[in-house]
């Protein structure tokens, strides 16, 4: 999107729309029981450090590290994360039901 229009920061606002949906529904589901946090979240919070931190860098010249190897492992973290996510929610659900049934 960035690239098509000549709106540089259309790109990063969407970023932190997309931010701020997963933290309300992670939030969400926090409240409701559904979700416990847990040890899973440092995969989330590392991941938007390094992914956020990557983005920062591309802009800038770099010798020491390609910031693609930032942003690919902060997206590989963040998509740990919401597999293991949406396994603890899916199996608290159906624990849920059991106990109903």
């Amino acid at each position: 999107i960035r690239k098509m229009t000549s709106l540089e920061v259309l790109g990063l606002i969407f970023i932190l729309i997309g931010v701020l949906c997963k933290t309300v529904y992670i939030v969400s589901k926090a409240k409701s029981g559904e979700y416990k946090p847990g040890g899973e979240l440092i995969f989330l919070f590392s991941g938007l450090l390094i992914f956020l931190s990557g983005l920062y860098l591309r802009s800038y010249p770099q010798n020491f590290i390609n910031p693609l190897y930032l942003i690919i492992t902060g997206l590989i973290l963040k998509t740990i994360f919401i597999i293991k996510f949406i396994y603890l929610v899916r199996s608290n659900t159906n624990v849920k039901i059991r106990k109903t049934l």
